[in-house]
């Protein structure tokens, strides 16, 4: 949805748009993206089955959770930051875990200000770097996807 978030009655929530997603990583130059792929954070039920006084007793539990994922979308450039991120991951190197920020702005928001919304990673490292395909002499766009693992991941306005 363009333009500024609007303002649902019925819930009392802001749904909003966004124009960039920045992600925030110490020692690197900030990197900009043009598309949020998704943010998947699972936790798997585990099921028990015991006998009880009348019979069998079924029951679903909180069970084995999933490391976070992040997987961001954007035009290459010649940063080569997240290259060298990963190039640290791929020789097991343990300074490649990284504590970051990714924030959403709107459009028209100073990127130097205040985000709409902040997702923190702890322990975050880049899994996978894709460069798409594209033939020579084309002129589409050449993207670039990374998806990052983390240890946790929470929404810094979020409230409990």
């Amino acid at each position: 949805m363009a333009g500024q978030g609007t303002q649902d009655p019925k819930q009392n929530t802001q749904i909003i748009s966004a124009a960039v997603f920045r992600l925030e990583v110490p020692g690197m130059s900030a990197i900009n993206f043009a598309e949020l792929v998704g943010i998947s954070s699972e936790v798997e039920n585990a099921e028990y089955l015991a006998a009880g006084p009348t019979g069998p007793i079924f029951s679903r539990h909180f069970g084995r959770t999933k490391p976070p994922t992040v997987t961001l979308k954007r035009g290459l450039d010649l940063n080569g930051d997240l290259w060298l991120w990963h190039q640290k991951v791929r020789n097991l190197m343990y300074d490649a875990y990284r504590d970051c920020a990714l924030k959403l702005y709107g459009p028209g928001d100073d990127l130097n200000g205040d985000a709409r919304l902040t997702y923190m990673m702890t322990n975050a490292w880049p899994s996978k770097v894709e460069v798409s395909g594209v033939k020579a002499g084309a002129t589409d766009i050449v993207y670039q996807t990374v998806t990052l693992m983390c240890d946790d991941l929470f929404d810094f306005n979020a409230r409990i």
